[in-house]
């Protein structure tokens, strides 16, 4: 349902992500057929129906971009956003765990929601036993796991 466009949308205005929030909501009250009244309705339901809340999904889609990218099966011009730690000179915790740099920094709002900042950060955040994934299937299984028990 809001997986097309999923990484844009996650940089909507807030009142947008709240209508896209109660657009799921709706969607699992009416697959299930029950009233979803509370939070923790709403949690059965997701692990019920194996869906992620729409913030979890928006880092999927994101890590998925990314480790798409870094494996060459995406467009070029999607790499050229990331850039990976490329030090071999020097035994850098970074290096070691597969994370990548944001060359530029910046203070403003603007880029900090812009796409290549995102991926940068969230890619960072996951540990490296995911990010050393052999294909992409592989990837996602092990991705799906720390995601779903946020919920």
């Amino acid at each position: 349902m809001a997986d097309y466009a999923c990484i844009k949308w996650s940089h909507a205005a807030k009142s947008e992500l709240v209508r896209l929030n109660k657009l799921q909501k709706r969607a699992c009250t009416y697959i299930l057929n029950k009233k979803v009244k509370t939070f923790t309705d709403l949690t059965n339901a997701h692990i019920e129906l194996n869906l992620l809340f729409f913030d979890n999904r928006v880092c999927y889609f994101t890590l998925i971009m990314v480790f798409e990218a870094l494996h060459n099966l995406t467009p070029p011009y999607i790499y050229d956003l990331i850039s990976p730690s490329l030090n071999d000179n020097y035994s850098l915790r970074s290096y070691s765990k597969g994370n990548l740099n944001l060359y530029t920094i910046s203070n403003t709002n603007y880029f900090k929601r812009t796409l290549s900042y995102t991926s940068i950060n969230v890619w960072n955040t996951i540990p490296p036993s995911i990010k050393a994934s052999d294909n992409i299937n592989t990837f996602k299984r092990k991705l799906k796991a720390p995601l779903n028990s946020q919920i």
